[in-house]
């Protein structure tokens, strides 16, 4: 059986939505669960509410089984560049405080001007 790190430690990569021009797309690599936001931040604070919607129900349910992304999205982390420590403190600070703009609107376009191509970071 996997030790607890392994069962929760997961990559989300961030990345600009082909669909929908002006949105971002986050990723979680391991879950294969997805959500968007208008910069990479907002993304990346609406997965995190999905992520954690999502582990309870898979405590609550063991059924439901864990499936990993999609290859294609896989192999775009050979072309991430880490999300910057500066940007993911302002979201985890604003998270912490529950201000979250919706929608995410100029705070987080402020912090988001330097993001260009996909993100990546390791949560867990």
């Amino acid at each position: 059986m996997p030790d607890q790190d392994d069962l929760f430690a997961d990559v989300w990569l961030i990345y600009k939505s082909e669909e929908d021009l002006g949105m971002w797309v986050a990723h979680s690599l391991k879950t294969d669960q997805i959500a968007m936001g208008d910069c990479v931040l907002h993304a990346y604070t609406v997965l995190k509410r999905v992520m954690r919607a999502y582990w309870e129900a898979v405590a609550a349910d063991p059924s439901i089984q864990i499936e990993p992304a999609p290859k294609a999205v896989v192999d775009m982390l050979k072309d991430a560049k880490p999300l910057e420590s500066e940007l993911l403190g302002r979201a985890e600070g604003l998270l912490a405080r529950r201000h979250i703009p919706q929608p995410a609107g100029d705070v987080f376009k402020a912090l988001d001007l330097e993001s260009r191509g996909p993100r990546a970071l390791t949560v867990g």
